[in-house]
């Protein structure tokens, strides 16, 4: 399916943009970008993973608690779950984190150490990502005419293959553009009615099964 919306920008113009349909982009957790796409990222997601791994097995052989787990959310940060029954057995250096019904939830040192560099290091890569981001959408301003040209004829000739979309919440958009000119592009590329409600309503609902 061909997405015709625009926020005014949403391609790559040689910077790995992902390939991915169905999900938006969050303003504090982007992952727009292929791995590599020159992004030297401090820490990578399966560095911190296989040390989540790492830790989780060593801990379990440490305290004899085979139902450990270490895992992270973004309320609580890292964190290591351990039940309610198994919870006399945790080490003094077990610090409690969050109680929970069934389950405590405690830090290590060692834990404590790495959320600290790791979170440090996602916050670095968060902000080159949206400036890398910025700058796909800046470059994209000089190729607005080609981008509507195109946009018109695939609307033309193939509009059973078109989706429509205008990138909303616009995640890195400082200020937002306005929905209604984004709307008017619509009119502006696709002026036949019949045409914008295939590409609005019934393509949308045949590829999403709504």
């Amino acid at each position: 399916m061909i997405v015709l919306g625009i926020d005014p920008g949403t391609a790559s113009l040689g910077y790995g943009i992902v390939e991915r349909t169905g999900s938006r982009l969050r303003a504090l957790d982007f992952g727009v970008f292929h791995t590599g796409a020159e992004l030297p990222l401090p820490e990578r997601l399966l560095a911190i993973h296989a040390f989540l791994l790492d830790l989780e097995a060593r801990e379990r052989a440490r305290t004899g608690i085979p139902n450990l787990r270490v895992q992270f959310n973004k309320v609580h940060g890292f964190y290591i779950e351990v039940t309610q029954s198994q919870a006399g057995k945790v080490p003094a250096d077990y610090q409690r984190r969050q109680t929970l019904k069934n389950a405590e939830r405690y830090i290590t040192p060692e834990l404590k150490a790495f959320e600290d560099k790791a979170l440090s290091a996602q916050e670095r890569s968060l902000a080159r990502e949206k400036m890398l981001y910025e700058r796909v959408l800046d470059e994209l301003q000089a190729h607005i005419a080609a981008l509507s040209a195109l946009a018109r004829a695939l609307a033309a000739h193939n509009p059973e293959r078109c989706v429509w979309a205008s990138n909303w919440p616009h995640p890195g958009r400082n200020p937002p553009p306005d929905n209604v000119d984004i709307l008017d592009l619509l009119l502006d590329w696709v002026p036949g009615e019949a045409t914008r409600e295939r590409i609005l309503v019934e393509n949308p609902a045949q590829l999403y099964g709504f």
